[in-house]
């Protein structure tokens, strides 16, 4: 029972740690656009968040995913190994986010959008992108950029390391309970039961464009 206990844990840590991730990523944007945000008032910047968290709860079951897979395997195999290769997913994801946070940030003021697959355009062509930015913002966004991969890889990697350590190869009989939850994760990625998907125009809900921007993941 235990065993099943802890297993539980690391579920809903690892989720919820993702969900917390995009509220901190929400938070950024609002604080590096901080006079845009004044004039919004509290009460809409609060609403950011409040109708931002469907969206945030999609991308972090997307991003869940493969972890509680993996974990499916621990009721077969070394719990630590597995733990370990999830660390390495982890903080890759970290990492590359990061990196889509920070230009997402830096090229709004010029763009006017949130980054979307608009950005596809520039892979053949970065230098394009990078004459949006100043060079200061781009010294600034590659400190953020460092600076939070290294706090949220070391957050990551106490919550995996502290979760994993107290599980042992359990009761294979408890599997198809995980696997459960796993298959559950459809729900929250496609925000609910209605028939479409939640998307971006569910979190739309002022009639000032930087606040649904604000919203948006």
């Amino acid at each position: 029972m235990k065993n099943l206990k802890n297993r539980l844990l690391f579920y809903i840590s690892y989720f919820f740690l993702w969900v917390g991730y995009f509220v901190f990523a929400r938070l950024f944007f609002l604080l590096f656009y901080v006079d845009k945000t004044r004039e919004l008032g509290f009460t809409t910047t609060l609403k950011t968040f409040i109708y931002g968290m469907r969206l945030d709860v999609s991308f972090a079951a997307y991003l869940s995913l493969v972890p509680f897979l993996l974990m499916l395997f621990s009721f077969f195999y070394n719990p630590k190994k597995v733990g370990k290769i999830i660390k390495w997913y982890s903080y890759l994801l970290v990492i590359i986010i990061n990196l889509l946070l920070i230009i997402d940030a830096g090229l709004y003021q010029t763009w006017g959008v949130r980054l979307d697959t608009t950005l596809l355009a520039y892979i053949n062509t970065p230098e394009a992108m990078i004459a949006s930015v100043s060079r200061f913002q781009f010294i600034l966004g590659s400190i953020f950029w460092l600076l939070f991969s290294v706090i949220f890889i070391k957050i990551f990697k106490n919550i995996v390391n502290k979760r994993i350590q107290k599980i042992v190869i359990g009761n294979w009989l408890q599997a198809p309970l995980f696997l459960l939850m796993t298959i559950a994760l459809i729900i929250p990625v496609r925000g609910g039961f209605q028939t479409i998907p939640v998307n971006q125009s569910n979190v739309y809900f002022s009639d000032k464009m930087f606040a649904n921007h604000a919203a948006i993941n």
